[in-house]
């Protein structure tokens, strides 16, 4: 998939997701180095995908309170203001009965050997952090929730859809007194990096904006942006050593030709000159 120009990185269409948990406070992953359609893909770094959910019914974010009321005095309108507490809640509906949905959805809960089963504790509660990851293509994003307290409602039963258990939280000021909740822009992705990026050829090495070009090298996987200069081209990765590229809106003159990927970045040996 094309990277056709930064406001196509920044709209998305939530085509796919994954959630996960983690320990209240954890840190943000590393989504440059995302693997796409799999939900195991970042319990490497710490966190555990709760399984599949709903498409039916996606993450809902409800707010209540945060509304504002004024008061006046005998002399003047609108004296004084205050604004109601707000409260921000998430519900994942999860068409999952795994071990760990069971867990974060009642937990205390106890698993019986005999009879394969869970006593269910429906009362309880748990803390964690929550990450909800978007794909479209090779479009990825996300957010981190980094306090959320968890409880799980009895299955709902469909016949023509699957059950769902829906787990309910209410999002609180971590530990840290960081931001409840920390947004992961929507980038491109294409693999992970093995090393940084070597640019050897250039083709053609002139040309006015807007101009196709060629780049070939080695370890192209992975890569995060086109610089000429100082200006982010739009990109396709064709392979591993190759990517195709589009001359972004730049000065005339010798710009230098560099590839960004996780691991560090690689410049061309030769400058491209843009024309007028």
């Amino acid at each position: 998939m094309a990277n056709t120009s930064n406001a196509d990185n920044e709209i998305q269409i939530a085509g796919m997701g994954h959630v996960y948990v983690g320990d209240v406070d954890a840190a943000a992953p590393d989504l440059w180095a995302y693997t796409f359609g799999d939900g195991t893909t970042l319990e490497s770094q710490g966190w555990t995908w709760v399984g599949d959910t709903s498409s039916e019914n996606l993450i809902e974010f409800e707010t209540d309170g945060g509304d504002t009321s004024t008061k006046d005095t005998w002399d003047r309108k609108n004296a004084r203001s205050t604004r109601a507490t707000k409260t921000t809640n998430v519900t994942i509906s999860s068409v999952s009965m795994s071990d760990d949905t069971i867990n974060i959805a009642f937990p205390g809960s106890t698993y019986v050997e005999s009879t394969d089963g869970y006593d269910l504790v429906l009362s309880g509660s748990i803390d964690k952090a929550i990450l909800i990851v978007i794909e479209e293509g090779q479009l990825v994003s996300g957010m981190l929730l980094r306090k959320v307290n968890l409880s799980g409602d009895m299955p709902t039963l469909d016949k023509e859809n699957f059950t769902e258990i829906k787990i309910k939280g209410v999002i609180l000021t971590p530990p840290s007194g960081k931001a409840p909740v920390h947004y992961l822009k929507p980038r491109t992705v294409t693999g992970a990096s093995a090393a940084a990026p070597t640019v050897t050829t250039v083709a053609p090495k002139t040309g006015k904006v807007g101009t196709a070009v060629t780049l070939t090298g080695t370890n192209f996987d992975g890569v995060r942006k086109v610089l000429f200069g100082t200006a982010r081209a739009a990109f396709t990765k064709k392979s591993a050593t190759v990517i195709t590229c589009t001359v972004p809106p730049v000065a005339a003159g010798q710009q230098e030709v560099v590839v960004v990927n996780g691991k560090g970045r690689g410049a061309a040996t030769e400058k491209f000159t843009v024309t007028a």
